[in-house]
């Protein structure tokens, strides 16, 4: 299953979660070698990994298969991981500073449209008391991705529906503004 590529300064970032071997690969974009390989457990997704910054140190985001991870983008090591997800297999998340939006479709194999609507959500990515994690901010309670990875503008957070319906909310109550 293919995503499409992410990078910081010093590498490319690769994820590949499908039936066999999943993992999220480092390649240093001076020399092409790898710098590090995270294992993921198998799992079928296509979003792609996403650079954010914890602390002022980059992180990778890595969204799929009900989780949301993020990776020490220097090492690979795991450093937050957020579980309870569902349908979080094609949208790739938002950064926006500590902020990460979340897209998420309907689950085709197990439907719960009210679960894939809260999965649709704004969390932090935070270092409190020295160990870094989520906090969810807020949850949608009727916008469903499906494909489109949610935008981030000028306070407001975008979902777009299968069927291409809006939903735009405040980024930070997560009040519905329109749809």
């Amino acid at each position: 299953l293919g995503s499409s590529l992410a990078q910081s300064d010093r590498a490319v970032f690769v994820q590949v979660d499908h039936a066999g071997p999943s993992y999220l690969l480092a390649v240093d974009k001076s020399t092409g070698k790898e710098r590090w390989k995270a294992e993921r457990q198998s799992r079928t997704s296509w979003a792609s990994p996403v650079v954010a910054a914890l602390g002022g140190k980059p992180v990778v985001l890595a969204s799929g298969g009900g989780t949301l991870t993020a990776y020490d983008a220097d090492t690979g090591k795991e450093v937050a991981a957020l579980d309870g997800l569902t349908g979080n297999t094609i949208p790739s998340p938002t950064a926006a500073g500590e902020l990460v939006a979340v897209g998420a479709g309907e689950n085709r194999m197990k439907p719960d449209a009210a679960a894939s609507a809260r999965s649709n959500c704004l969390v932090r990515l935070a270092d409190k008391d020295g160990k870094p994690g989520f906090e969810v901010v807020w949850g949608a309670k009727k916008a469903i991705s499906h494909h489109a990875s949610p935008l981030v503008h000028a306070g407001h957070v975008y979902f777009v529906t299968q069927a291409g319906l809006v939903h735009c909310f405040d980024l930070k109550t997560g009040e519905e503004r329109y749809s």
